[in-house]
């Protein structure tokens, strides 16, 4: 009787060993601790160890492939996101929630037309989150749908009626189909919602700089700063790129209101603030080389200039200033290729076509050095004709004469 229930011990533990899911065979994925689920904002590797070690015991689940893309998505690595929830869709087609983080990802990355092909398809799906309503709204406002765009908006309040953030895309399509007084309004309903929402006193700055009250622009601007400390910008990691981004907007706009009270010097040092915090800002740039090639520091305005190019290559309103620049360099070819595209970006700019007239004769009056200098350096050196060369004229020191007294008046007088 006791070696038969020995057996019956040693029977179940085999059936229990043979029944346990194979690493990778399971399509289920047990639900992962709160601390790893919670944890989106902390960048320790065991957050992502823990993902990634779910994703290799539970290959088949979609949902292990949707945990670890979402992860990466709010650490801003998008490519990451981008492989990880195609794998969740691949696995799983018909749910609404990996189609929109797949719109999100690919939004993101800068696909507005992947982005907005992935969220009709979640849309088919039935997806009623007010994050899908506020994406489909963002992403119909950038496509110039406003009617549309409002409507996802407001399907996006009626779910959740404390979002700020609606507020905000709201209000943007109000200011974009002119109807500035409805945009305030919602601009400031959205700061009541959520104060912190750094891109609103953006917006708002900018609005105000737009009608020249650039002293209500800067109060707007003080009170996005005082969202964060300086310091906590400066110690911002990669994937806080979206508040990076918000912080150098509110130094762009500060310069923008100092640049019209023309405090032209606090606007310098708030446009290189704005690049600092962020390097591809161009039109900050391009404002610091407006601001150096109108006080004639063309060297200085040349190298923002070229920052502008680098960043914004078809930003065609550097060409001309930086063909000035390169002409005041001496870099003649370098200065008529700027000016070419200049001039066919715009035909009739006057300025254009003569700053191409006078880079030309410099160019044929080089070339006719080069040539008279080959042609001398064939002939014997006897025969030569001496190169003219600048000698500077010494200045003529004054002449020393003395100041004496007029006295005529005192003899008049006398």
């Amino acid at each position: 009787m006791i070696r038969m229930a020995q057996v019956l011990v040693l029977f179940l533990l085999i059936f229990c060993v043979a029944c346990r899911p194979r690493p990778g065979a399971d399509t289920t994925m047990p639900p992962l601790s709160a601390s790893v689920t919670m944890a989106a904002s902390d960048t320790n590797s065991p957050v992502l160890q823990a993902l990634t070690d779910a994703v290799e015991d539970y290959s088949r689940s979609p949902q292990a492939w949707f945990q670890r893309a979402d992860w990466y998505l709010k650490k801003g690595d998008w490519q990451n996101a981008l492989n990880d929830i195609n794998w969740a869709i691949r696995l799983d087609q018909n749910n609404s929630m990996y189609h929109y983080l797949l719109a999100l990802t690919y939004q993101r990355l800068g696909n507005s037309k992947a982005a907005w092909e992935s969220a009709l398809q979640a849309e088919k799906l039935n997806n009623q989150m007010p994050e899908f309503f506020l994406l489909m709204g963002e992403l119909s406002q950038q496509r110039k749908e406003y009617t549309q765009a409002q409507k996802y908006l407001g399907k996006a309040l009626e779910i959740n009626p404390s979002a700020g953030e609606v507020y905000y895309f709201k209000a943007k399509v109000a200011a974009e189909t002119g109807d500035t007084t409805q945009a305030l309004q919602w601009y400031h309903q959205g700061l009541k919602k959520r104060p912190d929402y750094v891109d609103m006193y953006n917006r708002l700055a900018e609005l105000a700089n737009a009608s020249r009250n650039y002293e209500l622009a800067l109060q707007y601007v003080r009170d996005g700063l005082r969202q964060d400390s300086l310091k906590a910008l400066v110690s911002l990691q990669a994937q806080d790129l979206g508040r990076k981004s918000a912080y150098a907007n509110l130094f762009y706009n500060a310069g923008n209101s100092f640049k019209g009270l023309n405090k032209l010097d606090t606007a310098k040092y708030l446009f290189d603030k704005t690049v600092t915090i962020k390097p591809s800002f161009y039109e900050a740039d391009y404002q610091l080389g407006l601001l150096y090639f109108n006080d004639k520091n063309y060297a200085k305005a040349q190298g923002h200039f070229e920052k502008v190019k680098k960043y914004q290559p078809q930003f065609r309103k550097t060409n001309y200033f930086l063909g000035v620049c390169y002409t005041q360099a001496g870099q003649l070819a370098n200065a008529s290729t700027e000016l070419a595209l200049a001039r066919k970006a715009d035909p009739t700019d006057n300025r254009i076509a003569e700053q191409s007239q006078k880079v030309s004769k410099l160019i044929a009056i080089q070339q006719y050095r080069q040539r008279r200098d080959s042609l001398n350096a064939l002939l014997p050196p006897a025969e030569r004709t001496p190169r003219r060369t600048f000698i500077p004229f010494e200045p003529i020191a004054p002449k020393s004469f003395e100041i004496k007294k007029d006295t005529s008046m005192m003899k008049i007088g006398g």
